[in-house]
């Protein structure tokens, strides 16, 4: 699976949030969420490994629907 970095900044605080992205054939690179929540990291560390753990995951048949949590 393809990921890629994508930094955020709360714009109430204006403190820098870590996210990511994944690329889904025919759909583009669209923003990591999980229960509905972008999924945003308070440390780049935080953001790494989750990634590492992404990254090293079976890609799913349906990626789409997967990322969704519908799958």
């Amino acid at each position: 699976m393809e990921v890629r970095n994508h930094d955020w900044m709360d714009t109430e605080t204006l403190r820098p949030l870590y996210g990511l992205e994944v690329f889904i054939p025919g759909t583009g690179w669209c923003f990591v969420a999980r229960g509905g929540e972008p999924l945003l990291f308070d440390t780049e560390a935080e953001r790494t490994a989750e990634r590492k753990r992404m990254e090293a995951a079976p890609y799913p048949k349906n990626p789409s629907a997967h990322i969704r949590g519908v799958a």
